[in-house]
């Protein structure tokens, strides 16, 4: 059914926001046309690979700076 079923997205992850992040969230993803969990997915994505990249070549921090 799907090619690889390891990129299926079923496993649910929990956060709590105060209402002012919540509305903050709620405008970014308006403002981008997206729903606002698959925006936050994928912004955590980009800052997760952002982070592992920084801590193998510290120098790349420095330079996006």
């Amino acid at each position: 059914m799907y090619p690889d079923p390891k990129r299926v997205r079923d496993i649910r992850l929990t956060i709590r926001v105060n209402d002012y992040e919540w509305d903050f969230i709620q405008q970014m993803a308006n403002a981008r046309g997206e729903q606002p969990s698959s925006m936050f997915r994928e912004m955590g994505m980009k800052e997760a690979l952002r982070s592992v990249a920084t801590e193998q070549d510290p120098s790349l921090e420095q330079r996006a700076a």
